[in-house]
């Protein structure tokens, strides 16, 4: 839960541990591993797609992963608007903190362009942890950060009107 998230950042920061924040552990830039012991916070288990709006906003916690929110949003008309090819195992979390495009850049931009990401809540490692909106351009202070700015506990995404799309190889 966020409370248990918001304990365990206070316990780190009032004894100088360092914590490592891990999504799926799908990025290959090796950010959700420890360099030298600490805390391995798991998100894992903060999965849930909390609402996708009638106008095309999902909100999720950051262990949602990507493939369930875009079967989640395409049941309601929308999609999403960029996401890597790891989507089915992927979290939102993940990506948003050690990704910035993929599939769909080309249609709508990457993670940082045309509001893609509408918002980040986050708690900081403080003894107190503080919970931080960012909203408009200051999610860019947390976008690909790999999560050394603060943990993600909710984010809004812009989604893009759903296309039925066929393959062919």
């Amino acid at each position: 839960t966020v409370a248990e998230v918001r304990d365990i950042l206070s316990f780190a920061a009032r004894r100088g541990i360092p914590v490592t924040v891990r999504g799926a552990a799908t990025g290959n830039y090796g950010q959700c591993i420890p360099l030298e012991g600490g805390i391995l916070l798991d998100l894992a288990a903060l999965d849930r797609v909390l609402e996708i709006s009638a106008d095309g906003i999902a909100t999720c916690e950051p262990g949602a992963r990507l493939g369930v929110i875009e079967s989640t949003a395409r049941k309601s008309g929308w999609e999403l608007r960029c996401y890597p090819s790891t989507y089915q195992k992927a979290s939102v979390g993940g990506f948003l903190a050690g990704g910035s495009g993929g599939i769909g850049s080309i249609s709508h931009g990457v993670l940082r362009d045309n509001q893609t990401v509408r918002w980040i809540k986050l708690l900081t490692l403080e003894p107190e942890p503080r919970e931080i909106l960012l909203e408009g351009r200051d999610v860019f202070k947390a976008l690909h950060a790999w999560g050394t700015n603060g943990v993600f506990v909710e984010v809004g995404l812009t989604l893009a009107p759903r296309t039925d799309w066929a393959q062919l190889a």
